[in-house]
């Protein structure tokens, strides 16, 4: 079927799992097909003139598109582009007198060692790293700068606790990223926001603050 047809709402079930089949990677499991759904219905909603692209393992960018003034674009699984970071080194608690932090840079230092004696493998002390469920980066077309970060957590449930747990990982995402030279976004001139996907869990309203929430039990009146 045609990518116009799912744009105008004019699909089952069936043609959605053909059109994940022809356009993306299979999914491997339940949760990760979960994921794309709610990627295809934000596609939806944004653009009717989007370019999809193959995801074969070597990158995760799923759509780009563009209006007027601005070019999106979209990944799946991944901690976006260059122009943002999703990690912290241990380094940047090293040397700090309270001693919560003090503790945990050591504890994240005997790691290192340990398993370069048990395994011999050297690997990189981070306080904290994360790879949201997907992630749209806004540029604007005259100065390619970036301009807004929408990071997305997908929950496929149908339990308050486990969408909770979501809610908690996507409010770090938001406070924790960088832009590539390792300035935190929020508060920036970056529009950073937060959108958490769920199954059948009713909410009063669509926008709190930073977070907007999306539901399939009143996804029309959400998205």
């Amino acid at each position: 079927m045609s990518y116009r047809k799912i744009i105008k709402g004019q699909y089952t079930e069936d043609d959605l799992k053909m059109l994940l089949r022809e356009t993306f990677i299979a999914p491997e499991n339940q949760d990760v097909l979960f994921e794309l759904y709610w990627i295809v219905q934000i596609i939806k909603q944004q653009t009717e003139n989007s370019q999809l692209y193959l995801m074969d393992g070597g990158q995760n960018k799923v759509a780009a598109w563009e209006d007027n003034s601005r070019i999106y674009h979209l990944y799946h699984d991944s901690s976006g582009s260059d122009s943002v970071i999703f990690h912290i080194p241990s380094r940047e608690i090293a040397g700090n007198n309270h001693p919560y932090l003090q503790q945990k840079h050591q504890s994240l230092e005997a790691t290192k060692d340990l398993t370069q004696d048990i395994f011999g493998r050297n690997v990189t002390s981070h306080l904290w790293r994360g790879r949201p469920d997907f992630l749209i980066e806004v540029y604007e077309k005259a100065t390619n700068r970036l301009t807004e970060l929408t990071i997305g957590e997908v929950k496929n449930t149908s339990r308050v606790e486990y969408a909770a747990t979501g809610l908690e990982e996507l409010v770090e995402y938001l406070y924790l990223v960088k832009d590539r030279k390792g300035n935190y976004l929020m508060n920036s001139d970056v529009t950073v926001q937060g959108m958490l996907c769920l199954d059948q869990i009713a909410v009063d309203s669509k926008s709190f603050g930073m977070v907007n929430v999306l539901s399939r039990s009143n996804r029309r009146s959400h998205l």
